[in-house]
């Protein structure tokens, strides 16, 4: 079991710490690790929102969360330029309008 301090208190669990066993102490200073896999950076907004959770909240269809995903990360993802996640967006949208009646 993975021991780390929860800076929300120790009421605040996520499904995603339960689901890895992961067990807050509020008496250490330790933030989880970066974890690339499952919550990477890149999506993450600086109030710890994720680009995923906005997209489930709006029930977005696949491209237009592709658009926001791609909007949201523009410049952020190492080695990935800002044009190019935005171009993606674009190539995204126009796909969706295309699928409109």
């Amino acid at each position: 079991m993975k021991t780390i301090a929860n800076p929300n208190g120790p009421s605040a669990l996520s499904q995603w710490d339960l689901d890895h066993n992961i067990h807050y102490d509020r008496e250490l200073d330790i933030q989880p690790p970066d974890d690339p896999i499952n919550h990477p950076p890149w999506y993450k907004g600086s109030g710890g929102i994720e680009v995923c959770e906005v997209i489930e909240q709006f029930s977005l269809p696949y491209h237009l969360g592709e658009v926001v995903a791609h909007i949201l990360r523009a410049g952020r993802k190492p080695g990935v330029s800002r044009r190019l996640d935005l171009e993606e967006a674009l190539w995204h949208l126009r796909r969706e309008i295309g699928l409109l009646p």
